[in-house]
């Protein structure tokens, strides 16, 4: 009973992500298909480097807190040294999003 409980609590995660990425996908090509303004190369390098970042950190917090999610153990290589996460969960998801939020809001006005 409880392997099939893990077994759908993991496959809901998955969907999760899947998800997460599928919209983030979405939303970059509209505003890249509908507004100039966000395929300049500073919007795109400040955008990469804010998801790279927001990755990092979840690589760090995985190994740190030893893979409690194994959907999101492929984020663990991009973590150089775990140590580092004291500086990089200034650049969690949640940075990300409202990082995200207001480059969005820049690129349509």
């Amino acid at each position: 009973m409880q392997d099939t409980a893990n077994k759908l609590l993991n496959l809901e995660i998955s969907l999760d992500h899947a998800t997460d990425i599928s919209a983030s996908i979405l939303l970059a090509m509209v505003c890249l298909i509908k507004y100039k303004r966000a395929r300049d190369p500073l919007v795109i390098l400040l955008f990469l480097i804010s998801l790279s970042l927001m990755h990092m950190h979840v690589g760090c917090q995985q190994i740190v807190q030893e893979g409690e999610r194994e959907s999101l153990d492929i984020t663990k290589p991009l973590c150089p040294n775990p140590k580092i996460i004291k500086y990089t969960r200034l650049f969690g998801v949640a940075t990300h999003q409202i990082f995200s939020l207001a480059l969005i809001g820049w690129i349509v006005q």
